[in-house]
């Protein structure tokens, strides 16, 4: 299916991060998982020395062939940006822990350090000035129940998933549990057919776990993602 498509998008999760050391959320050892059993568990992510798995680097050099048209993503772990894959075939859903943007003149900064300060789910401000205008700056990460709204460049990056979506005849899904609302529902917007792709696309499913999107794929192979 792959090599016959014509436009190839693929949409990740924490599964795909995984194998370099991160935790995912509602695999058997996920965050979310050990809550629901009364752990204490510690959402911040220890980033030192995490590198981008064999899977993150397959999906640029896929791009750099020319098999892959875009990749979209609900991880802020930056771990797609430094396999190499460039901005323009990127979309972060969720945001970018090392990214921090204008509130008054929409500079971006990309940092070497994670940019969020703050603490309450709805506060995004990271306590520093902006470069060019000196107005405050944010951190752009989706928190639990945030809209577009509280995080006003998500919007553009959603549009930016929904339409690459729409423009499929093969996306594939790695690593997430297509749950979480509304990144979840982008996915299936290859299938219908539309006027350039009369006979619609398909869905395709990598993960460990059954997901809620599972009747409308194709297939589903349950498998890490690095294989």
């Amino acid at each position: 299916w792959w090599r016959s498509a014509a436009h190839v998008v693929v949409f990740t999760g924490a599964g795909i991060s995984t194998s370099s050391g991160l935790p995912d959320y509602r695999g058997p050892s996920g965050i979310w998982t050990r809550k629901v059993r009364g752990e204490t568990v510690s959402e911040s992510l220890d980033l030192r020395g995490i590198e981008p798995t064999p899977a993150h680097g397959a999906l640029t050099r896929l791009y750099q062939a020319g098999k892959l048209a875009l990749v979209a993503t609900t991880n802020d772990d930056s771990l797609h940006g430094k396999a190499g894959l460039p901005k323009h075939a990127l979309v972060e859903l969720h945001g970018n822990l090392f990214v921090e943007e204008c509130a008054q003149c929409g500079a971006r900064y990309e940092r070497p350090f994670k940019v969020r300060t703050a603490t309450g789910l709805f506060e995004h401000a990271t306590g520093r000035p902006c470069e060019k205008c000196g107005g405050p700056l944010r951190d752009n990460l989706v928190n639990f129940g945030n809209t577009f709204e509280h995080v006003p460049s998500m919007e553009a990056e959603h549009d930016r998933a929904w339409v690459a979506m729409l423009k499929a005849d093969l996306v594939v899904v790695l690593g997430s549990s297509l749950s979480v609302p509304t990144a979840c529902d982008l996915p299936e917007e290859c299938i219908p057919p539309r006027e350039a792709k009369p006979a619609g696309g398909r869905l395709v499913i990598v993960s460990f776990q059954n997901t809620p999107k599972d009747p409308l794929a194709a297939l589903h192979i349950f498998a890490p993602c690095d294989d």
